[in-house]
């Protein structure tokens, strides 16, 4: 709806789907808590920032890449959709195992080891040094 009689359709469209790209964006950064400083230390601040704009760009990667299904959702509903569903972290010897519990979906349950396989043939799930030098594991229940 709109009180611009001047613009031709396609202008007014173009506008609007900018502007609304915008607000999602606003509401995408609050929900990956852009708006609660770290500290006043400036370069706690930048890192914050550089982390959010990454976490930001990732999401925006994988909407883009699997196109209809996660196009048109919000950063919030695509962690919904894709991220939020239990999981038991736990160190056992010299790995760190997710155990992922129920309500995750058996596409996610393939990707997730597909890419973990491909990690361990290619040399590339290394040892985590903040994690006591372990690997990650992951397991669905």
């Amino acid at each position: 709806m709109t009180n611009d009689y001047e613009s031709s359709e396609v202008q007014i469209l173009n506008e609007k789907s900018w502007r609304w790209r915008i607000e999602n964006f606003f509401k995408d950064f609050d929900f990956l808590g852009l708006d609660a400083l770290p500290s006043i230390e400036l370069n706690k601040i930048a890192a914050m920032i550089a982390l959010k704009l990454f976490a930001f760009n990732l999401m925006a990667c994988l909407k883009r890449d699997t196109e209809d299904e996660f196009e048109k959702l919000t950063v919030e509903s695509l962690f919904e959709e894709i991220i939020a569903f239990p999981a038991l972290v736990k160190a056992k010897g010299n790995r760190i195992v997710v155990t992922f519990y129920g309500n995750y979906k058996e596409k996610h349950r393939v990707a997730v080891e597909t890419l973990l396989g491909i990690l361990d043939e290619s040399g590339r799930n290394l040892p985590v040094s903040w994690l006591g030098n372990r690997k990650i594991a992951v397991r669905f229940k």
